[in-house]
């Protein structure tokens, strides 16, 4: 019998002291032989943190969270969701968020393959005002080639 090659995600943790992240992994080998030739979206989060955002409508400061991620599948990403958890200094739950931290249209070039992204200051998920979170975990959810955008 064959060994068989399945395109299953696998879970890989990165620990910081103040941020956790969680990401989707596909196995390199995936992408390179066993899939047939298919596409395979994969992202690595390798980066996140949480950054003072002043609120142009009261002007109080917030929070939000800047995530960085790297394209580790065979073809461009055009959307990432992602599960945003924030915690207290104690590690307790504060809040916990569903949340696209990329997305772009079907006729844009997306982000190719090895290649790294960086959500642009200003434009991170924003946590409430009252949430005061010392730290997040980002757990992507989906990568996908298409938005149907």
């Amino acid at each position: 019998m064959a060994d068989r090659i399945t395109c299953e995600p696998a879970h890989s943790v990165l620990r910081h002291p103040n941020i956790v992240i969680t990401a989707l992994l596909v196995a390199t080998i995936a992408g390179l032989s066993g899939c047939g030739g298919q596409s395979v979206t994969s992202v690595s989060v390798t980066g996140a943190e949480l950054a003072p955002y002043k609120n142009a409508a009261n002007g109080k400061q917030w929070q939000e969270v800047i995530t960085t991620w790297t394209n580790t599948g065979n073809a461009p990403v055009r959307v990432v969701d992602a599960n945003i958890v924030a915690r207290n200094r104690n590690g307790d739950l504060l809040d916990s968020f569903n949340y696209t931290i990329y997305a772009g249209f079907d006729d844009d070039a997306g982000v190719a393959p090895g290649e790294t992204y960086t959500t642009p200051s200003g434009s991170g998920f924003k946590l409430p005002d009252d949430t005061h979170a010392s730290s997040v975990e980002v757990t992507v959810t989906s990568s996908l080639e298409h938005s149907g955008m």
